[in-house]
């Protein structure tokens, strides 16, 4: 409650009915502070919420940092600043990965590796980590909540390049009805044709059995 009081500055028992309602309320008070425009009732009872919207008003008005939240899932959370470092020199199929990314996201393609690293150092403190040259999305529940969104919002560029192990752990076919967490990507039929290719390219590849 301490914590609390010290970000949130509404009176206390209405704080109290709040965060016994937030399943992990240090770390939500904290990202509040750092989200001066969200509503302090919508955000605590229903943060996936308040982040979409967020999130969606990004897609026009911060093209870069919603790129960058992309690549966090797609990178499945962890993300080395190396391949933002202009002297590394790319394979050209990693250089046409990053291209359709920024494109998928309404970017030029020749958007500079630069400004998209500016835009993930802003991001430290709210939606990521950084430690040494590797940047972490801050917390498991922000990165359910990132999947959840951009698993609905970009499915496309998640199948095609996203980090194996994300594709196996935290996919799943919406037709096969089975009992899944609440923040796992489930992909329609419209979709299971791109899910089942991927799936075919890593068998082949030998990188999940």
């Amino acid at each position: 409650m301490k914590l609390a009081r010290k970000y949130l500055k509404v009176d206390d028992e209405m704080l109290t009915d709040n965060v016994k309602k937030v399943e992990f309320s240090p770390l939500m008070c904290f990202l509040y502070s750092k989200h001066d425009g969200f509503d302090v009732n919508e955000f605590l009872n229903s943060p996936l919420k308040t982040f979409s919207g967020e999130w969606d008003t990004l897609k026009t008005f911060d093209k870069e940092k919603f790129c960058v939240l992309l690549l966090c899932v797609i990178y499945n959370s962890t993300i080395n600043e190396t391949m933002f470092d202009v002297l590394n020199d790319f394979d050209k199929e990693e250089k046409r990965k990053l291209k359709v990314i920024f494109e998928c996201c309404n970017l030029g393609r020749d958007t500079p590796r630069s400004a998209i690293k500016d835009k993930l150092n802003a991001c430290v403190g709210t939606y990521c980590t950084k430690v040494d040259k590797e940047y972490k999305v801050i917390q498991d529940k922000m990165f359910d909540f990132l999947c959840d969104y951009f698993g609905k919002a970009l499915i496309a560029p998640i199948l095609k390049f996203s980090d194996d192990k994300l594709i196996t752990e935290c996919v799943q076919l919406e037709s096969i009805q089975k009992a899944h967490d609440e923040f796992t990507i489930t992909i329609s039929s419209t979709d299971e044709q791109k899910y089942i290719d991927r799936v075919k390219m890593e068998l082949k590849n030998g990188k999940i059995h």
